[in-house]
């Protein structure tokens, strides 16, 4: 994280869980500081924070911190009390300083001016006080050898000032979550080398949920290190500068939540190493552009128009689309999901896809999207029955199709769908991890992420959820347990999962309970299954990897499994 310490680029994870955030909200066009709080800050607090954990030391993943750096943080207050404390003046007397890391503490008051003679210091990090106001003092322009500022979740004022352009070895700037205004830093890129230098080495500039007013500045065009620019939650006004399309090494762009009104710039769908693109909540016009390398794309609520374009199903990158919301019209192209094989999310609600007459169906070729989880394709015009293809959709977890005129028999729902569902789930609680995420690889939910971990012979225990390490030896055997009864109802192969019934006598059996409870809670059948799984978690037996990974190979083992009948012989062979 670059901002409430400084750091490391957080990646498509932190816009994911802002997606998600914000699709429980998807009727507010625009979103200002009030709504800001609800998912803008989920998204900092659960993305960034783990992206500063990566790269430093272990943070709790709900944004606990257990120290940071190798120097540490020094408390700015007295152990025990609350009272805030302001930065001293003297401060500026070590010159010979290279790291100032304050943040999280309650600090208050100016930073002082004083501070211009550290003229050795590299990196400031003092975000999280968030009473600490004021504007940003211009001697910090002095530090010639300054590569790092964070000073998000403060209440710094005002606008940015003119002399951060002397920083020619500045590399991140992070201010968001803050009360900056006006516009953003003028001359920022192209400036004079004797007069500002020209920030070449700049790689993260994030100022979300801020104030900040103007444009979108087009003088970042010389800043080829760029990889990150964050500038969503303002009120940014104009066009989006074509330019931003030929910085080479630009990975996310995130301009959603402003008042960003023109065209989408073609040169963005072409830029090389973009991996995600927010421009949702604006008020773009204009077609959708043909091409896009990145793999996380929301354009949803602006007031795009014209059809789907059909070279979208050439974009094999493409993971998540979020559209809905917009003018769309026209029928979605044939063969649109032949080759997004790695498509996991697809919103295209609200629009006006299928006006023609008659309304066209879903397209056939739905069946090809096995890594879906989430299809929206609600509020449109779409007609006649539901291809019987989605049934191929194995992954699927939410389907909304409302607001339509479908109509026929739906594919018929079975147990093993519900088995599966549970078994995604269990992997949630006992990893801590989301379905999806850009960790996991391209088109890889937390299903295979698991699988994959425990095919490579690694430590099972490293996919638990943190917050559940160092418990007792009982209870992460029974964690274990839980990890395997998931492997076993996520089976790709609908044939292979266990049936329903057979949950309760699983996860009973992981307890370490005697018999004649389980015989009360689940009649005989469950207390033989019970103590199938008893005898595989024995804390006396301590789990090896292998054991886990013949869940993690279902092919092998389900086969062995269906020689047999009922979930007891599949538990015998497990042991």
């Amino acid at each position: 994280m670059a901002g409430g310490g400084g750091g490391a680029a957080h990646g498509v994870h932190d816009a994911a869980i802002v997606r998600r955030l914000r699709h429980h909200h998807r009727g507010r066009a625009g979103c200002g500081a009030a709504s800001v709080e609800g998912h803008v800050a989920g998204r900092r607090r659960a993305g960034r924070l783990e992206a500063e954990r990566r790269v430093t030391v272990p943070v709790g993943r709900h944004g606990v911190r257990r120290g940071w750096g190798r120097h540490g943080a020094q408390p700015a207050v007295r152990p025990g009390s609350s009272s805030p404390r302001t930065l001293p003046d003297a401060i500026g007397k070590l010159t010979a300083l290279r790291e100032l890391i304050i943040y999280h503490n309650q600090l208050a008051g100016k930073i002082p001016v004083a501070i211009g003679r550290m003229a050795s210091l590299e990196v400031l990090r003092s975000g999280g006080n968030k009473n600490l106001p004021g504007a940003l003092p211009i001697e910090i322009g002095s530090f010639s050898q300054l590569t790092m500022i964070g000073l998000a979740e403060t209440s710094i004022t005002g606008p940015l000032p003119a002399s951060l352009g002397w920083l020619k070895n500045l590399t991140t700037l992070a201010i968001y979550m803050a009360l900056l205004s006006g516009p953003i830093l003028p001359g920022l890129g192209q400036c004079s080398e004797s007069l500002f230098g020209n920030l070449a080495s700049l790689q993260q500039l994030q100022l979300s949920v801020n104030k900040l007013s103007g444009t979108v500045p087009s003088e970042l065009a010389p800043c080829g290190n760029l990889t990150d620019l964050e500038l969503d939650n303002n009120q940014l006004i104009g066009s989006i500068p074509a330019v931003l399309g030929s910085l080479p090494s630009l990975r996310m762009l995130n301009l959603w939540a402003n008042q960003l009104t023109g065209t989408i710039p073609p040169e963005l769908g072409r830029c090389a190493s973009l991996e995600t693109l927010d421009l949702s909540n604006n008020a773009l016009t204009g077609p959708i552009p043909q091409a896009w390398k990145a793999g996380f794309l929301d354009l949803g609520s602006n007031r795009l128009s014209g059809a789907l374009p059909p070279e979208i199903s050439g974009c094999p990158n493409l993971t998540f689309v979020d559209l809905h919301d917009n003018a769309i019209t026209g029928e979605l192209p044939p063969g649109l999901f032949q080759d997004l094989l790695s498509q996991q999310y697809l919103d295209l609600s609200y629009n006006v896809i299928g006006g023609n007459t008659p309304p066209p169906p879903p397209p056939s070729d739905i069946g090809m999207l096995t890594s879906l989880t989430k299809l929206i394709l609600s509020g449109n015009r779409l007609s006649r029955p539901v291809p019987p293809e989605i049934g191929s959709c194995s992954r699927l977890q939410l389907l909304d199709v409302g607001g339509n005129t479908l109509s026929g028999c739906m594919t018929k729902i079975t147990t093993k769908s519900d088995v599966y569902s549970f078994g995604v789930v269990l992997l949630e609680m006992t990893t801590g991890r989301r379905p999806l995420e850009p960790s996991f690889g391209e088109g890889h939910g937390v299903v295979q992420w698991v699988r994959d971990h425990l095919c490579r012979e690694r430590e099972p225990m490293e996919v638990i959820d943190e917050r559940l390490q160092g418990r007792p030896d009982t209870q992460v055997h029974e964690m274990l347990q839980a990890l395997g009864i998931a492997l076993l109802f996520a089976s790709p192969r609908p044939e292979d999962r266990l049936v329903m019934k057979d949950v309760a006598a699983l996860l009973r059996g992981i307890q370490h309970d005697d018999s004649v409870k389980a015989r009360k809670a689940g009649g005989a059948e469950a207390a033989e299954a019970a103590a199938g799984v008893r005898k595989w978690a024995d804390p006396k037996q301590p789990i090896s990897p292998s054991k886990l990974i013949a869940l993690a190979q279902p092919a092998q083992a389900q086969a062995q499994a269906r020689e047999s009948s009922g979930s007891q012989s599949l538990l015998r062979y497990r042991e």
